[in-house]
């Protein structure tokens, strides 16, 4: 699943997927989903749960790539 965030101006936004029924990994990136990745997560947050926070994100385009993890 990928979610595109429009970022009106700078500021700190956190991401998790607390409250997920499974084991989930977060991958971000600016600009477009082509670009080298600004931040990954898997397991920051509670449980299995992935956060990641962007403190000071600048204005722009933001693609969140949720993922899951299977044994």
């Amino acid at each position: 699943m990928v979610y595109v965030i429009r970022n009106p101006a700078r500021q700190t936004i956190t991401i998790d997927t607390e409250g997920s029924s499974y084991d989930t990994a977060l991958i971000v990136f600016r600009g477009d989903c082509a670009s080298t990745p600004i931040a990954c997560d898997d397991d920051g947050g509670t449980g299995t749960a992935s956060r990641v926070v962007l403190t000071d994100a600048e204005p722009g385009t933001y693609y969140i790539v949720v993922d899951g993890w299977s044994k």
